[in-house]
Protein backbone atom coordinates (compact mmCIF):
# COMPACT_ATOMS: atom_id res chain seq x y z
CA UNK A 1 0.00 0.00 0.00
CA UNK A 2 1.72 3.17 -1.12
CA UNK A 3 2.14 6.04 1.78
CA UNK A 4 -0.90 8.31 0.34
CA UNK A 5 -3.12 5.34 0.38
CA UNK A 6 -1.97 4.54 4.32
CA UNK A 7 -2.29 7.91 4.97
CA UNK A 8 -6.12 8.92 3.41
CA UNK A 9 -7.00 5.35 5.64
CA UNK A 10 -5.48 6.59 8.59
CA UNK A 11 -7.36 10.18 8.49
CA UNK A 12 -11.10 8.39 7.45
CA UNK A 13 -10.43 6.28 10.63
CA UNK A 14 -9.34 9.07 12.89
CA UNK A 15 -12.99 10.56 11.63
CA UNK A 16 -14.57 7.63 12.14
CA UNK A 17 -13.46 7.29 15.78
CA UNK A 18 -14.63 11.21 16.34
CA UNK A 19 -18.00 10.14 15.63
CA UNK A 20 -18.32 7.04 17.34
CA UNK A 21 -15.03 6.71 19.50
CA UNK A 22 -14.70 7.25 23.04
CA UNK A 23 -11.88 9.95 23.15
CA UNK A 24 -10.16 10.51 26.23
CA UNK A 25 -9.58 14.25 27.14
CA UNK A 26 -7.22 15.86 29.81
CA UNK A 27 -8.28 19.47 30.73
CA UNK A 28 -5.40 21.87 31.81
CA UNK A 29 -5.72 25.30 32.91
CA UNK A 30 -5.18 26.96 29.30
CA UNK A 31 -5.26 23.50 26.76
CA UNK A 32 -7.02 20.31 26.30
CA UNK A 33 -5.84 17.64 25.08
CA UNK A 34 -7.77 14.61 22.85
CA UNK A 35 -6.29 11.02 23.76
CA UNK A 36 -6.48 9.02 20.55
CA UNK A 37 -5.32 5.33 19.88
CA UNK A 38 -2.82 4.47 17.36
CA UNK A 39 -5.22 3.40 14.27
CA UNK A 40 -2.73 1.11 12.56
CA UNK A 41 0.54 -0.62 14.28
CA UNK A 42 3.08 -2.56 12.67
CA UNK A 43 1.23 -2.64 9.55
CA UNK A 44 -2.13 -4.03 11.28
CA UNK A 45 -4.96 -2.10 12.47
CA UNK A 46 -5.56 -1.76 15.61
CA UNK A 47 -8.12 -4.57 16.95
CA UNK A 48 -9.68 -1.77 19.53
CA UNK A 49 -10.55 -0.14 16.02
CA UNK A 50 -11.65 -3.21 14.76
CA UNK A 51 -13.76 -3.84 17.57
CA UNK A 52 -15.49 -0.55 16.80
CA UNK A 53 -16.21 -0.90 13.08
CA UNK A 54 -17.61 -4.14 13.61
CA UNK A 55 -19.96 -2.70 16.51
CA UNK A 56 -20.48 0.10 14.55
CA UNK A 57 -21.27 -2.05 11.23
CA UNK A 58 -23.15 -4.01 12.82
CA UNK A 59 -25.72 -1.73 14.27
CA UNK A 60 -27.24 -1.10 11.29
CA UNK A 61 -28.77 -4.77 11.44
CA UNK A 62 -31.83 -5.56 12.94
CA UNK A 63 -34.05 -8.97 14.21
CA UNK A 64 -34.86 -9.28 10.73
CA UNK A 65 -31.72 -9.46 9.19
CA UNK A 66 -31.01 -12.46 11.79
CA UNK A 67 -34.16 -13.97 10.03
CA UNK A 68 -33.10 -13.57 6.75
CA UNK A 69 -29.80 -14.98 7.52
CA UNK A 70 -27.84 -11.93 6.69
CA UNK A 71 -26.15 -12.88 10.52
CA UNK A 72 -26.00 -15.99 11.92
CA UNK A 73 -24.52 -16.81 15.37
CA UNK A 74 -23.75 -20.46 15.38
CA UNK A 75 -21.04 -22.07 18.44
CA UNK A 76 -20.00 -18.78 19.82
CA UNK A 77 -19.36 -17.34 16.34
CA UNK A 78 -21.17 -13.86 14.76
CA UNK A 79 -21.43 -14.53 11.27
CA UNK A 80 -21.79 -11.56 8.81
CA UNK A 81 -23.02 -12.61 4.76
CA UNK A 82 -23.17 -10.74 2.08
CA UNK A 83 -26.28 -10.12 -0.54
CA UNK A 84 -25.57 -13.71 -2.10
CA UNK A 85 -25.25 -15.67 1.16
CA UNK A 86 -21.70 -16.01 1.26
CA UNK A 87 -19.49 -15.34 4.41
CA UNK A 88 -18.12 -12.07 4.83
CA UNK A 89 -16.40 -11.95 8.29
CA UNK A 90 -16.52 -13.60 11.59
CA UNK A 91 -16.75 -12.30 14.73
CA UNK A 92 -15.65 -13.82 18.02
CA UNK A 93 -15.34 -11.06 20.22
CA UNK A 94 -18.43 -12.44 22.83
CA UNK A 95 -18.60 -8.91 23.99
CA UNK A 96 -19.63 -7.43 20.57
CA UNK A 97 -21.54 -10.81 20.15
CA UNK A 98 -23.47 -10.11 23.74
CA UNK A 99 -23.92 -6.32 22.77
CA UNK A 100 -25.49 -7.33 19.25
CA UNK A 101 -28.02 -10.01 20.90
CA UNK A 102 -29.20 -7.74 23.13
CA UNK A 103 -30.06 -5.33 21.03
CA UNK A 104 -32.05 -7.13 18.40
CA UNK A 105 -33.50 -9.29 21.59
CA UNK A 106 -31.78 -12.41 20.72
Amino acid sequence: MSETAVKNLEEGLQLFFKDHGHSNKISGKYAQIVIEPKFIINSKLNPEIVDLLVSVYLSQFNINDVKKGKIVIDNGVLIIKDAFGTPIAEVRNQSIIEQFTSRVGL
